[in-house]
């Protein structure tokens, strides 16, 4: 059942997802309903093609900047030799690796998150030198977290500050960072189609420009939230916990926390996030109608797990709030139902905005993606022949 779950439910559920969080697969799927056609349907495929080539850019431009931010990391530490060790060996050393990677990333199939490195003390040191656990999310190129120590020999607050970092390798932590970077990109094309076709409704287009704005501040201000109000260190802190809270050593880990009085806040608000997800958010399992149908194993293996509930439980931080949602949805199905009937020129048109350029740009992105990680490759190559050779 879990490799069902992990492998065949989590990815289809998580690209369903995906799609329905796209205005503009939502307002020519609305287009299709109330103005079935073969260019109606054309258009519909063509959305969703745009959808997933955005997203994939979304990730890779994410993937680009963090792999940046890592070389202009190391360059501080230009004195120093690192030693490169997978972030699975390391997980494998504290933890189980399936589960780890699967609450991770509960939509998509890992083999492998990244590397860690660490200062090798047996070469001469020079200069600075790494203080503090930090980490370099990626969600398709390699993650990097660099450690102050050997990550094999961690103590407990140690081991704490690693699941930490691995918590910003989440994929709903990603995801959160990258929110409003795809609302604007998604409100353009989406005011784009609507103008398009409804050529002689200008009021509904001026409703529609209301829903779609009102929905890009929201987006906006939930980034705001997220980067100033560190939900992103919450977020981490809470998988960190999750990890560590039925170990030996976690009390010792809480009491360090609990010295200091704004540590303490801190940790209560992590704390408090972590038992919001990892207990089931209904009582599914008693439903009459759900019995009948599906086994409690089942149940508790797909709707109720708390392995798929910490992606579900981060959604209140980036997901625009109800009232935004609403007046959105009401001024796409509206558009929609006052549309003309999409004609071929229009198609054309669309078609040219929609494919070609969105996947030139992505080529752009991948391959810029790649020279830095080479360049971060040549970075820390140069420090010595037997310094890391990341893949």
């Amino acid at each position: 059942m879990k490799t069902i779950k992990y492998y065949i439910i989590a990815p289809i559920h998580g690209l369903i997802d995906e799609l329905l969080r796209q205005p503009v697969v939502l307002f020519t799927g609305f287009l299709l309903i109330f103005n079935f056609g073969i260019y109606t349907i054309i258009l519909f495929l063509l959305s969703v093609i745009f959808a997933i080539i955005l997203e994939l850019i979304v990730a890779y431009r994410h993937d680009r900047n963090s792999i940046i931010e890592c070389i202009q990391y190391f360059e501080k530490f230009k004195g120093c030799k690192f030693k490169e060790i997978p972030i699975n060996e390391i997980i494998e050393k504290y933890d189980n690796i399936p589960e780890v990677t699967q609450i991770l990333r509960p939509r998509e199939k890992i083999a492998k998150l990244g590397y860690g490195f660490y200062v090798n003390y047996d070469e001469p040191v020079t200069g600075a030198r790494p203080s503090t656990f930090t980490s370099f999310p990626s969600r398709y190129l390699d993650s990097f977290i660099v450690f102050p120590e050997n990550p094999l020999v961690l103590n407990s607050l140690q081991k704490f500050s690693f699941f930490h970092e691995l918590g910003h390798l989440s994929y709903g932590h990603m995801r959160a960072k990258t929110i409003f970077t795809q609302a604007i990109v998604k409100a353009v094309i989406l005011l784009l189609l609507i103008s398009i076709y409804l050529k002689s409704y200008p009021y509904i287009i001026a409703f529609a420009f209301i829903g779609v704005f009102n929905w890009l501040y929201n987006c906006w201000a939930l980034d705001m939230f997220f980067d100033k109000i560190k939900v992103g260190e919450r977020i981490a802190n809470g998988f960190a916990i999750s990890r560590l809270y039925d170990k030996p050593d976690f009390e010792q880990i809480e009491n360090s926390f609990k010295k200091d009085k704004k540590n303490e806040s801190y940790w209560n608000e992590s704390f408090d996030f972590f038992k919001s997800w990892s207990k089931d958010p209904i009582d599914v399992e008693n439903s009459k109608i759900i019995k009948g149908i599906f086994s409690k194993s089942f149940i508790s293996n797909h709707l109720s797990n708390k392995i798929i509930n910490f992606s579900s439980a981060i959604e209140p931080y980036f997901t625009p709030k109800v009232i935004p949602q609403f007046v959105l949805l009401m001024s796409i199905v509206i558009s929609a139902y006052f549309s003309v009937n999409v004609m071929l020129p229009d198609l054309l048109t669309i078609a040219i905005i929609l494919i070609p350029f969105p996947i030139l740009y992505f080529f752009r992105v991948l391959i810029y993606s790649r020279l830095m990680k080479i360049k971060l490759a040549d970075l820390l190559n140069k420090q010595d022949d037997n310094s890391p050779k990341i893949q």
